[in-house]
C-alpha cells in the first residue's frame, strides 16, 4: 500500500472530529474533573504537540478493562475535550490512541472465539486488523518527524510476523517485516517502542532465531544491530539511544542494573560511566535533548542525563517516591507525572496524576 502520512499534529483550531469541550483546567486540577470510583479508572496514553491523551476504563467488566471514554487535554489553552464515548459492555479496549492533524487514530483490542483481535482505526474507518498473541503485542503509536508509526506482531494459523508500519488516514505501508513459523515457538517482539512526540528515532528489540537484535529507524532508513541485552528500557535521546538491562536475583530478590549507549547514526555500542543510578529503574519519559525523567521506586525520582560518556542520575526532591510514568508537555520545563496507586481491596489498580515544573538545572 502507498502511504502519505499526515504532516502536522493537531492544534485546537484544527480539530475536525466530534470533540466536546469539558471546561478549562490547570494541570494540577485536570484529573479532579474525572472521578475515580469502583467502575472508573484512568489510563494515560500519549502526548503529542502539547496535548495529553488519556482514557477512562472500567476495571469491573472483564480482564481487558474496556474503554469508557477518550479524552484530550490541550496544555496551552487548558481545555479538556471528550473525544469519544463508548459502552464498556462491548468489552473492547482502546489499547492506544492519538490525534494527528485532527484525525483520531485508535488501536483497539477485543476477545473472540479465535483469540485476541487488534484493529486499527482512523476516524472510525478500519485501516488494518490482525490477531495478536497478547495485548502487549498490539499496535502502539509512535510519532517521528510528524509521521505516525507502529509495530504489530501478527498471528496467523501458520506463522507469526512482526511488522513495522507507517500509517495515514487512508491506509498503511509496511516498512520492515520479519516472519517465522509457529513451530519455532519463540517470541519475535521483545521490547516495543515507547515514544512521545518529537522522538529522535524509533527503537525496538526482537528475537531472530536465537539472536537478539535492536532495530533503529531515523525516518529514512532501518538499521539492525546485534545485541546480547534483554532490554528493560530503550530510551532514544538526541545523540544516541540508552539501553537499560535489569536483572533480578530470584534467590534474594536483589536488582542488578546495567546500561549501554548506542551512538546516533553509527549506532555503535559505547561503554558509559554511570553515576548514582537507582536500583529499580521503572517508568520513564519527558525526554529532552540528552536527558529524561525516571522513577527509581523507593529511591525516588531522578533526572538522568548523558554527557561526555557519563550517565548521571540527579534526584528530584519535590516528587515523592513511587512508580511513575512521565510525559512532556512544554519541552524541558513542564512535565506531567503519573503515579500508580496500590491495588485496592477489590483488586483494582488506580492512578493519581500531578503536574510538576521541572527545572533542567535542578
Amino acid at each position: 500500500m502507498n502511504s502519505s502520512a499526515t504532516s502536522d499534529s493537531s492544534n485546537a483550531s484544527q480539530i475536525s472530529t466530534n470533540y466536546r469541550p469539558q471546561g478549562k483546567f490547570s494541570a494540577d486540577e485536570l484529573f479532579m474533573s474525572i472521578p475515580q470510583n469502583s467502575d472508573t479508572s484512568i489510563q494515560p496514553n500519549s502526548v503529542n504537540n502539547g496535548w495529553f491523551f488519556y482514557q477512562t476504563i472500567d476495571p469491573t467488566i472483564c480482564w481487558l478493562y474496556p474503554t469508557k471514554g477518550l479524552y484530550g487535554w490541550d496544555s496551552k489553552s487548558e481545555e479538556l475535550y471528550l473525544l469519544s464515548e463508548r459502552n464498556p459492555e462491548s468489552k473492547e479496549r482502546v489499547w492506544d490512541f492519538i490525534v494527528m492533524d485532527g484525525d483520531l487514530y485508535e488501536s483497539r483490542i477485543s476477545q473472540d472465539d479465535k483469540g485476541l483481535m487488534n484493529k486499527v482505526f482512523c476516524n472510525e474507518e478500519l485501516l488494518l486488523e490482525s490477531y495478536v498473541t497478547a495485548p502487549s503485542q498490539a499496535l502502539v503509536f509512535s510519532v517521528l518527524n510528524n509521521k505516525l508509526y507502529g509495530t504489530l506482531e501478527r498471528l496467523s494459523e501458520e506463522s507469526l510476523a512482526l511488522d513495522f508500519i507507517e500509517l495515514n488516514q487512508n491506509d498503511y505501508q509496511i516498512i520492515w517485516s520479519k516472519e517465522q513459523s509457529l513451530e519455532q515457538n519463540t517470541p519475535l517482539l521483545l521490547k516495543s517502542p515507547y515514544s512521545q512526540y518529537g522522538t529522535q528515532r524509533i527503537v525496538f528489540e526482537y528475537q531472530d532465531d536465537s539472536q537478539l537484535k535492536l532495530v533503529f529507524y531515523d525516518g529514512s532508513q532501518i538499521l539492525e544491530v546485534l545485541t546480547d541485552i534483554y532490554a528493560h528500557q530503550l530510551i532514544p535521546l538526541q545523540s544516541g539511544t540508552l539501553v537499560c538491562e535489569l536483572e533480578i536475583s530470584q534467590k534474594d530478590m536483589q536488582y542488578n542494573t546495567s546500561y549501554c549507549w548506542y551512538e546516533a547514526g553509527s549506532n555503535e555500542k559505547v561503554e558509559l560511566k554511570v553515576i548514582n543510578p537507582p536500583n529499580q529503574p521503572d517508568g520513564y519519559g519527558a525526554e529532552y535533548k540528552d536527558s529524561y525523567l525516571v522513577s527509581g521506586g523507593p529511591d525516588g525520582v531522578f533526572r538522568a542525563s548523558v554527557e561526555s560518556g557519563v550517565l548521571s542520575f540527579e534526584p528530584i526532591s519535590n516528587i515523592p517516591a513511587g512508580k511513575y510514568n512521565f510525559y512532556s508537555l512544554e519541552g524541558d520545563t513542564e512535565s506531567l507525572v503519573i503515579i500508580r496507586n496500590s491495588i485496592d481491596e477489590n483488586q483494582h489498580s488506580y492512578l493519581e496524576y500531578s503536574a510538576y515544573s521541572i527545572d533542567e538545572n535542578e
